[in-house]
Formats: structure tokens, C-alpha cells, sequence
């Protein structure tokens, strides 16, 4: 009863005020809603970060990026053949997304959270139960 009291006279009344200041602010609602859309990915329903992927950055050259898979259809660029990849920093919650040919994408047969795990701290997590198809 105290959650559902709390959630609905509490909660709710300054959600919406929130809501309406942050939709007033253009520029506001721009950062929020992509800050929204990140955390979402990461810990929302339809978690975004579940295609982990390995592709060169250089064809010429041997180093590898790795990371996730976010948008494979981006036909509003007029890029049917790539996909959007984006790849975490270590130590933090930014990143960048590049746009990858489907051609040099290698999928990487290991659980999300895992590949995660090993892109944040910086490649000293332990890999030895990733699987390999």
C-alpha cells in the first residue's frame, strides 16, 4: 500500500513535471533523450548491446576493433551494405559508433555481458569460457 500510495502521489505527479520541463527545453530534451536511449540499451527491455562483433579498422592491418552490433539497417544514410558498430571505451560509459562494412563483420560467439565485461576493464577480464562455434 505505502508503494503504491508513494509510486502514485509522489512519483508520478513529479515524473510528469519533469516530463514537461524537459520537453519545453529543446536543447535539454535532445541531451535526455540520448542519454535515455543509452541507458536503455544497456539495462532496458530491449537491451541494445547483444551482438558482439570483431572487424578491422584498417584491411591492410591486423588490429581489430570489437564491439556491438546497435543498427543494421541504415538505409536513411544510403548505406545498405554497412552496419552501425559501436565500440565502448574502457573504464567509462562513452564510446564510439562506426559504420562497418558487412563484409569484414566477425560475430563473436560469447555471451554480451561478457564481451562487455572484457571492453570496459580494459581486455583483463578472463575470456577462457568464451565459446567458439
Amino acid at each position: 500500500i505505502l508503494g503504491y500510495v508513494g509510486q502514485t502521489i509522489i512519483a508520478r505527479p513529479f515524473k510528469l513535471f519533469f516530463n514537461k520541463v524537459i520537453h519545453t527545453i529543446p536543447l535539454l530534451e535532445l541531451i535526455y533523450s540520448a542519454i535515455k536511449d543509452f541507458f536503455s540499451a544497456f539495462v532496458g527491455k530491449d537491451k541494445k548491446f547483444n551482438k558482439p562483433v570483431m572487424f578491422k579498422i584498417n584491411i591492410n592491418d591486423s588490429a581489430r576493433r570489437i564491439g556491438f552490433i546497435t543498427n543494421e539497417n541504415l538505409e536513411a544514410f544510403g548505406a545498405t551494405d554497412l552496419l552501425a558498430v559501436y565500440v565502448p571505451f574502457s573504464y567509462t560509459f562513452t564510446g564510439e559508433t562506426y559504420l562497418v562494412s558487412k563484409e569484414v563483420i566477425e560475430p563473436i560467439y560469447a555471451p554480451a555481458s561478457e564481451v562487455m565485461k572484457f571492453l570496459v576493464a580494459g581486455g583483463v577480464a578472463d575470456v577462457s569460457g568464451f565459446e567458439k562455434e
